[in-house]
């Protein structure tokens, strides 16, 4: 490679871009911050290029660009939204509450209201708690991470 390395950044960037529109190809949230993102896999892909091995500095920039920028979405998402579960029990120590009632969104039915109060402020195993509603434990685990996922969603949207 006979150019400096500012001169790939540009001449790659639109590069990076098709990247980013492959995880998000209508709405971009934050495309400022996953071009930078980006970048970095470009900048990574350029200063760990071997012409020698046979292939295009395009093709092995893509799987730098990719893990980069797939790197951000995950690590965005862990701390977009709190763990559920640790929100759970915060609010709970704190407020002194009985019943989760209250704190969950409408979305939640009866029965998950009922598992989760059962998991979180009595302290119930997920075993315990599928002998007193009858089911089984993968049910009781399906039932939490669906509660879960709805309270994800409401925490998010606020």
């Amino acid at each position: 490679m006979n150019q400096p390395i500012e001169q790939l950044l540009e001449q790659h960037t639109p590069l990076v871009i098709s990247q980013i529109k492959y995880f998000f190809p209508n709405n971009v949230p934050n495309f400022d911050e996953l071009l930078h993102v980006g970048k970095i896999g470009l900048w990574k892909a350029i200063c760990k290029f071997d012409k020698t091995m046979g292939n295009q500095l395009s093709t092995f920039a893509v799987v730098c660009i990719r893990n980069e920028i797939l790197k951000q979405i995950l690590f965005s998402q862990k701390y977009k939204c709190d763990n559920i579960e640790h929100h759970i029990k915060t609010i709970h120590k704190k407020d002194k509450i009985n019943h989760l009632d209250e704190l969950l969104p409408p979305t939640i039915t009866n029965i998950e209201k009922q598992v989760l109060n059962l998991k979180f402020v009595d302290n119930y195993t997920v075993r315990q708690i599928g002998d007193i509603v009858g089911k089984s434990r993968q049910w009781v685990c399906n039932t939490i991470k669906a509660a879960s996922i709805k309270i994800k969603k409401t925490l998010c949207e606020n």
